[in-house]
């Protein structure tokens, strides 16, 4: 969270009566009598904001209808949906702070409205029991719990810590996830490219196949992990964006496939194929790749970082 979006949140927290936590960028407090946690969706939208309400009722969960019925009557809300002990309503984004204050302050006002109109009562997230909860952070995920559940919580999570520290990185297992994961990106991307397209989601399939490849079989991804893949998306998808042309190639001059892919280089050479489209194409598809894979490094090094930890906010890390 950068500093021009941590001042706006400080801004937008104290607006609405709430409190900013400033390692995790979530607001939190309570609004006529229910405990709110207000956070972004997304890192790269932060101004696309989400409430939570940990609350139960001694009914059926909503209904489709009763989330549209209640959406369709708010323009600053997107969507509204329940999942188990938590009321998620997803809100439009703002950039401009003074109109996103606003529709915050309402859309807080109406959700608990609605919340008490519909006979819901404050609960904990993870039991259901109606008793007193703390807002807090497990990992990266804002959760509102009672005393109790937060200790059975931090057990459980510094138990898996300890468990996934003493786990070893199998490299041979995580090459192969990655060699695997890199060839159905090149799947993909062959397949798109047949239709006509340079698509930004082939080169995206590229990168998270072939992270999540190794993170599979190799147990975790490390820095070493992280290099031995970028080093295999690369080639991969050199070598896939030669295998493409060597089918157009084929189709072409009905030449074999394998004939067509040793001709490639010579093709560009006597500027049969144009060397501008050939690389261009292979550029735009790199360019896709580390759109695909930036975001995912940065998420899976920062799970790792924030693995095991769990904290109230307003209170002590554990």
């Amino acid at each position: 969270m950068n500093r021009k979006v941590q001042r706006n949140y400080e801004a937008l927290a104290s607006v609405n009566g709430l409190r900013l936590d400033p390692q995790s960028g979530v607001m939190y407090g309570n609004v006529s009598g229910y405990s709110v946690q207000l956070y972004a969706s997304s890192d790269g939208q932060p101004y696309m904001l989400t409430m939570s309400f940990a609350v139960t009722r001694n009914a059926e969960p909503l209904t489709k209808e009763e989330c549209k019925s209640f959406s369709k009557q708010y323009k600053q809300i997107m969507s509204l949906r329940q999942q188990q002990n938590l009321v998620l309503v997803s809100l439009r984004a703002y950039s401009k702070q003074e109109k996103l204050q606003e529709n915050v302050k309402e859309a807080l006002s109406v959700s608990a409205a609605f919340l008490r109109q519909n006979g819901f009562t404050e609960c904990c997230q993870a039991c259901g029991q109606t008793t007193s909860t703390y807002s807090c952070m497990v990992g990266n995920a804002a959760m509102q719990v009672c005393p109790s559940c937060y200790q059975n919580i931090s057990q459980s999570e510094n138990m898996k810590l300890q468990q996934k520290e003493q786990a070893s990185e199998n490299l041979i297992g995580g090459i192969v996830g990655a060699i695997l994961g890199s060839l159905l990106g090149a799947v993909c991307i062959l397949l798109i490219s047949q239709l006509g397209y340079v698509a930004a989601i082939s080169g995206v399939v590229m990168a998270v196949c072939t992270l999540k490849g190794y993170e599979l079989l190799g147990k975790k991804l490390t820095t070493r992990g992280v290099v031995i893949s970028v080093v295999l998306m690369c080639v991969v998808t050199f070598l896939t964006n030669r295998l493409d042309w060597a089918i157009l190639v084929s189709q072409e001059l009905d030449w074999g496939i394998s004939y067509s892919y040793q001709a490639v280089p010579y093709l560009i050479e006597e500027e049969i194929i144009e060397m501008g489209s050939y690389y261009g194409n292979l550029i735009m598809i790199y360019l896709f790749v580390i759109v695909g894979a930036v975001p995912m490094v940065r998420n899976i090094l920062r799970n790792q970082k924030n693995a095991g930890r769990i904290y109230r906010m307003g209170g002590t890390e554990l």
